[in-house]
């Protein structure tokens, strides 16, 4: 599944490879959701 989320700070996603696993927190804003932390 596929979804796009806007991030708080793009560099939760720096030290990230392609295929790692991740566990992601993210938050209800006015606008939409927000990517909180990347771990």
């Amino acid at each position: 599944m596929t979804m796009a989320f806007a991030v708080k700070d793009k560099a939760l996603f720096d030290k990230l490879a392609v295929g790692s696993k991740v566990h992601v927190e993210f938050k209800k804003e006015a606008d939409g959701y927000v990517v909180t932390s990347v771990k």
